[in-house]
């Protein structure tokens, strides 16, 4: 499942820059596109990165690894019973309804939903609220969700499957609330990949595609302001491929026109906290070359020409990482960054094929979603300070301590006991370290 992630993530680009110098419209650049090779310079950062990532994960694989999911490696851990999977998830239920009433109620998601108030304006009155806000939604939630599907894999699956879709349901919602369509469907991808570590084209399978993409179908429909269908599955395929693809166009054209870009270097600052920066006087988001310090103001500015009636403080774009090799090193040494984006992705894959043999379960679920809210946005938007910020650090040293706390509230057994014998009706079951008679009374009996 991680691997279809990663294809998604760098195919469909490649096909919205073909799209692109076909004549598509970009609507973040507000131009329409033509031919200017980046087709090409695209197709050979695909190749880059898939060739790393591929080489590297087989020379990391060894034998072992072949055993997917987490029952197939029982046999190494005989010494450890799995967690109770219906005393956590009744918990982590508990815990998601409260997030989805804290997103529908005090951060006022409800007026999205009955009084049509924009996304973003709801964002912005987030207030001091905004990094609770953030961290219950984009990491809190689906950590917990994926916590649970890994917990599920050791459990009585027909029996608890009811559970795991309550959570999940709950989970999509959370953000789903907020307007933010596609969002609802990104939190389940880390709950997905724990459960479908290998993609096998079964009737579940396609059920599952079917589903998730009327899910997103229907958002469109709800929340947008497209109703026809044919269009809607227009609009979906346009932002899927030219919406990815179009600044990375730009930023192409540019190059090939001899365009000088801003230096990334200063954008590293972004990895520290907002406020943090405002009180080191590196720089402020009220400053007047606040884009110099954040890539997505960079990426911004470049794809509306550096235009001054365009506020880079509330506007973000996605340049991938193609673009963000163009910026940094030109061509060809943006495959560099092809290169390096390739091997950081594999990194994540060995972390959570790891967490997975030693069925840990945190460290799986927090894997999972590293995998898709870091690695996932940075293949998209192409920013490198995403992977590291220091905000991001705090939410997964809070989301594991929660899993941590999970686990304690049930009592995890030791070495698996040998169960009693079956008796006869109407009699108690025997206890076999109980009828084992001693030498003595052996010999009293022979006797």
């Amino acid at each position: 499942m991680y691997h279809l992630l990663l294809l998604a993530l760098t195919l469909l680009p490649l096909i919205g820059m073909y799209r692109m110098e076909g004549g598509g419209f970009g609507a973040d650049i507000s131009q329409t596109g033509y031919s200017n090779g980046g087709t090409v310079a695209f197709a050979w950062h695909f190749l880059v990165f898939w060739t790393v990532f591929l080489v590297v994960a087989l020379w990391l694989k060894p034998a072992s690894h072949r055993q997917t999911g987490m029952a197939a490696q029982r046999a190494k851990r005989n010494d450890a019973a799995p967690a109770n999977f219906n005393r956590i998830a009744r918990l982590v239920l508990l815990i998601q309804l409260c997030l989805f009433l804290f997103s529908l109620g005090p951060l006022g998601a409800y007026k999205v939903l009955f009084f049509g108030l924009n996304r973003g304006e709801l964002r912005a009155s987030f207030g001091l609220l905004g990094s609770l806000a953030f961290f219950q939604a984009r990491y809190l939630s689906p950590v917990l969700c994926a916590f649970c599907a890994a917990i599920y894999l050791d459990s009585n699956r027909a029996k608890n499957r009811g559970l795991l879709l309550g959570i999940c349901l709950l989970t999509a919602l959370n953000i789903g609330v907020w307007g933010y369509r596609t969002a609802a469907i990104t939190n389940l991808l880390p709950t997905l990949i724990v459960l479908f570590p290998t993609i096998r084209v079964s009737r579940s399978m396609l059920q599952l595609a079917v589903l998730l993409l009327a899910a997103v179908f229907l958002a469109q429909m709800i929340f947008g302001s497209v109703t026809d269908p044919w269009a809607a599955t227009e609009v979906l395929w346009d932002r899927a491929t030219t919406g990815t693809a179009n600044v990375a166009w730009k930023i192409w054209d540019m190059h090939c026109g001899g365009h000088t870009f801003p230096s990334l270097w200063p954008t590293f600052w972004s990895i520290l906290p907002n406020r943090l920066n405002e009180a080191l006087l590196v720089w402020s988001r009220s400053s007047t070359d606040f884009y110099q310090y954040s890539f997505s103001g960079i990426t911004t500015a470049i794809a509306a020409d550096y235009h001054q009636d365009v506020d880079i403080r509330f506007s973000n774009v996605t340049a991938t990482t193609f673009g963000t090799g163009v910026i940094a090193f030109g061509s060809p040494g943006y495959l560099t960054i092809s290169a390096l984006s390739g091997l950081f992705a594999v990194a994540v894959y060995a972390w959570i094929e790891r967490s997975r043999r030693l069925r840990n379960y945190t460290g799986l679920a927090l894997a999972t979603n590293y995998a898709v809210s870091s690695v996932g946005v940075f293949l998209d938007n192409g920013d490198p300070a995403s992977l590291f910020t220091v905000a991001i650090l705090l939410y997964y040293v809070a989301a594991a301590k929660c899993c941590t706390l999970l686990l304690a509230t049930q009592v995890i057994a030791g070495p698996r006991r040998t169960p009693a014998r079956a008796a006869p009706v109407g009699r108690p079951p025997v206890n076999p370290s109980r009828t084992k008679q001693s030498p003595t009374s052996s010999a009293q009996v022979k006797a």
